[in-house]
């Protein structure tokens, strides 16, 4: 498989019924940057996806390969739009009632980087209107930024 093929995988089986299928692809030590205060591990970010899948199961991302920056180096954009239909339940946080509120966030930039043929790190450059917070108050809810920080149990 070439770069692009194993990212265009990763992201059908972020995509599917289990966002657990996504693990395989990614190496132990992934990081993912972009939307929050804070870099998620592999089992962090996988959590955040599998809490996405059961509030919004239609979820899909829109990924579009861009270019190969360098061998190991990938540049993809997504417009990711999905309907919540299921409990969004976020730790530090009230779970969100389904309210059938179809969310459309901005286009924005992804840029992957590679090692051994698994992605060892995922960065988002964050759109005005594309992070977590933004996504939350299209479901009617407002988060501080001290509960942003704090999301992921203190992680470091």
């Amino acid at each position: 498989m070439t770069n692009a093929e194993i990212i265009q995988a990763a992201f059908r089986a972020l995509e599917s019924d289990n966002a657990l299928n996504m693990a395989p692809y990614l190496a132990d030590d992934f990081v993912w940057h972009g939307n929050l205060p804070r870099d998620l591990s592999k089992e962090n970010f996988l959590n955040l996806a599998i809490t996405f899948k059961r509030a919004f199961p239609d979820f899909i991302f829109g990924l579009k390969i861009v270019k190969e920056s360098s061998r190991d180096v990938i540049k993809a954009t997504m417009q990711p739009v999905g309907t919540h239909t299921g409990k969004f339940v976020l730790p530090g946080l009230t779970p969100v009632a389904p309210t059938g509120t179809v969310v459309a966030l901005p286009r924005q930039v992804l840029i992957f980087t590679l090692r051994d043929d698994k992605i060892s790190r995922l960065e988002l450059e964050v759109a005005s209107g594309g992070g977590l917070e933004d996504l939350l108050a299209h479901l009617g809810v407002e988060v501080s930024e001290e509960w942003l920080a704090n999301l992921f149990w203190g992680e470091k």
